[in-house]
């Protein structure tokens, strides 16, 4: 009888858990931008917007105060199945409803676009959902700006969407297929050894999939860190080791 009951306790949790993933696949948006994010100061006039839609949806569009930008669509390669939930280090949060969106990219789409940002307020839009950016070619920023830092920022659109610097590539724009980044091979190709260690205080072999703590395609945080320094450290470290 006991048995019985912890089988079925185990079957009552089991079915809890399924709801919960199903209510939360249900609620994830059908696309999403992922760069810049939301409420971020960008300087310089040039801003990369990088976003997932499903592949069905033809006439699916980006718009920056209500005008299309031009984009390409870029499908993910098959490879992209066996990773995890994030479309890269993606600053976008994992959980629900991002979560669901971005861990299966079957029969989804890449969509890249390029534009010239003027300065002040602007409204990028995808289907439903939105995001507001400030735009800023003064190195006086206004105070409390919340700064959105890029990766090597690009000086034109070819440069901005040049994926394969980092990315496997195959097939030609505009039907290029984009595949993984291997890491820290990718990342070697810039980045010195010696120097990533003294940068870091820390010897390399235990931080070699550099995108556990830095997101390659920006994020709101200096250095390009996903998350508090605090919390990354402590990823492997127990508190206090994080502390300088």
């Amino acid at each position: 009888m006991k048995r019985f009951r912890w089988f079925a306790a185990l079957l009552a949790v089991a079915a809890m858990a399924l709801v919960a993933r199903c209510i939360a696949a249900a609620d994830a948006p059908a696309s999403a931008i992922l760069y810049p994010t939301d409420g971020c100061t960008i300087k310089g006039n040039l801003a990369q917007i990088m976003a997932i839609a499903p592949a069905s949806d033809a006439k699916v569009a980006i718009t920056l105060d209500g005008k299309p930008l031009e984009i390409e669509r870029m499908a993910f390669a098959p490879t992209w199945a066996f990773r995890d939930s994030r479309l890269y280090a993606t600053s976008r949060p994992v959980e629900p409803p991002f979560a669901p969106l971005l861990k299966d990219k079957s029969g989804k789409v890449l969509l890249l676009a390029v534009t010239k940002l003027s300065p002040g307020k602007h409204v990028l839009a995808l289907g439903d959902s939105q995001i507001h950016i400030i735009g800023s070619d003064s190195s006086e920023l206004p105070k409390g700006a919340t700064i959105f830092h890029e990766h090597q920022p690009a000086e034109d659109a070819a440069e901005a969407l040049a994926c394969d610097k980092c990315h496997a590539m195959t097939g030609e724009a505009p039907s290029r297929v984009l595949g993984i980044v291997r890491v820290p091979a990718a990342c070697e190709s810039c980045h010195d050894e010696v120097n990533v260690q003294l940068a870091h205080r820390h010897v390399l072999d235990n931080m070699k999939k550099c995108t556990s703590c830095h997101d390659p395609h920006g994020t709101t945080r200096e250095k390009l860190l996903i998350a508090p320094q605090e919390k990354l450290c402590t990823q492997c470290h127990e508190g206090g080791h994080s502390k300088r």
